[in-house]
């Protein structure tokens, strides 16, 4: 959260595919690491219409030593208790149909492009196909969920970053979230 929070407020204009200049503002919010909130909060990122957001980065802890851009959200398989002790009845998400969904940005084209960008980034970040069946793969799949429901869908990812130190500071990692965020402007 402390490299998200870095983020919050932050304009950068960036030029896109076709060459139109576009503003990245990133608007941050802390999620609480439980399943219902995540049902409560989530839709009304997607369905606020004086924001208009277009881009949804999430982001959460994730695995010591790497950052993993996941691909991939279920609906079934969360048997893992929340902060509140709780899971979602029968261990899926009630409010949704898909089993699966994946993201439509090239996560293979963003991992080579931040790999490329600084040395130290390049065998630390990967793309991902299991997201971990808690609370990160829940809120990305709701989100994914939310966004296909547009008629004008955006970009939606999920990032796992590793704890501060291991082996990022904070401002390296909130270096690469807006490196990501810049990256997925460009290119959506």
């Amino acid at each position: 959260w402390e490299a998200v929070k870095q983020l919050t407020g932050k304009k950068i204009q960036v030029k896109g595919q076709d060459n139109s200049i576009k503003e990245v503002v990133f608007d941050t919010e802390e999620i609480p690491v439980e399943y219902g909130p995540v049902l409560d909060i989530i839709p009304t990122f997607h369905q606020d219409t004086t924001k208009n957001y277009k881009y949804y980065i999430h982001v959460g802890h994730g695995y010591d030593n790497r950052i993993n851009i996941e691909t991939l959200a279920h609906k079934e398989g969360y048997g893992l208790k929340d902060n509140d002790q709780k899971v979602p009845e029968e261990g899926c998400c009630p409010a949704y149909d898909p089993k699966e969904i994946k993201t439509d940005v090239d996560v293979d084209s963003l991992v080579k492009h931040l790999c490329h960008k600084k040395k130290d980034w390049e065998n630390n970040i990967r793309l991902s196909e299991n997201a971990g069946r808690y609370l990160c793969e829940y809120t990305f799949y709701v989100s994914l969920c939310e966004n296909a429901k547009k008629s004008s869908p955006g970009a939606v990812l999920f990032v796992h970053v590793p704890t501060e130190g291991r082996p990022y500071s904070i401002d390296e990692l909130a270096e690469i979230l807006k490196e990501i965020g810049i990256w997925v402007t460009e290119h959506y």
